[in-house]
Order: structure tokens, then C-alpha cells, then sequence
């Protein structure tokens, strides 16, 4: 998670959009199927309250980042 915020700044788009494809859309076991449905699972991840927590508690937020930014 934090991670990927902090490479947000040099994301390269088309790169993003091949992945997607490949290992989302193309994948027969996910359930997603456009960019909609990623948007979608993403706010429910992002706003359960055991997942918060979780990040509130993990010694992996290298920036000291606040978690509701992130």
C-alpha cells in the first residue's frame, strides 16, 4: 500500500493498462471486469475499518505517511 503511493508520481499509464489486462481482465478467477469494478473493490478495501486498523498498526510505512492520505 504504501508502496504504491509513493510510486504513484512516476506511474507509467500504459504500462498500468497492460497489467490490468493481463492479470484482472484476462483472468478467468477474478471477479472484476472493467476499470468500474477495480474502482469499486478499491473503495470498499479502502474504507473497511479492520483494514484501517490494520495499516494504523504496520511497521511498513517507510514515509510515516497518514493513513487517510495514503
Amino acid at each position: 500500500m504504501f508502496d504504491i503511493n509513493y510510486l504513484m508520481g512516476s506511474l507509467d499509464v500504459l504500462k498500468l493498462k497492460v497489467c490490468l489486462n493481463e492479470y484482472i481482465f484476462e483472468d478467468e478467477d477474478m471477479r472484476e471486469s472493467n476499470i468500474s469494478d477495480i474502482s469499486a473493490r478499491l473503495n470498499r478495501v479502502f474504507s473497511n475499518l479492520r483494514f484501517k486498523r490494520n495499516l494504523n498498526t504496520t511497521d511498513k510505512n517507510w514515509l510515516g505517511n497518514d493513513i487517510d492520505e495514503t
